[in-house]
Formats: structure tokens, C-alpha cells, sequence
């Protein structure tokens, strides 16, 4: 069979119009939802590093503190064993 004999006729062709044109893409958040969970554990690091130094830096320093306090009473007990000398400090 010779193709170059025969012309091919198709009535469905005429009677169906299929047209393939190109559409924008759709905005997606797959690519949000792939990477979520890496954002969100270095999120968490972070936040977790932050809080980490934040208490290291700002509490107070019971150390310190009872130095200080210490201190403190030792002169007001110094101040007590002028007066009263039968006090001990």
C-alpha cells in the first residue's frame, strides 16, 4: 500500500476544533510546602539560640548577688559591732 496513493479523510477532524494553546502557569505554593519544614526548624533554632543567650546574658547571677548581699551585711554588721561590741559578725 502505497500512502502517497491514498489521501486520508477524517470526518471527525471537521467536526471536532482541538486547539492547544499555551496558558500562564498557576501560581502554586509547592514550592512553600516543600521547603516548610527546613524554614521552620531553622526558625526554631534560632529562636531557641536567641532565648538560650538572652537568659544567659540577662539573669541575674546568684554568685553575684550573694557577694553583693554579703557585702552588704557585713557592713551593716560592721556598723552594729562599733556600737554594740558584744555582736559578732
Amino acid at each position: 500500500m502505497d500512502p502517497a496513493k491514498y489521501k486520508y479523510n477524517c470526518p471527525g477532524e471537521r467536526q471536532v476544533q482541538v486547539e492547544f494553546n499555551m496558558t500562564p502557569e498557576q501560581v502554586t505554593l509547592a514550592g512553600l510546602w516543600e521547603k516548610a519544614p527546613a524554614y521552620a526548624l531553622l526558625a526554631f533554632s534560632f529562636l531557641f539560640l536567641g532565648v538560650c543567650l538572652a537568659i544567659g546574658i540577662f539573669k541575674r547571677a546568684s554568685y553575684l548577688l550573694a557577694r553583693t548581699d554579703s557585702a552588704r551585711a557585713c557592713a551593716g554588721c560592721a556598723a552594729i559591732c562599733i556600737v554594740n561590741s558584744s555582736h559578732r559578725c
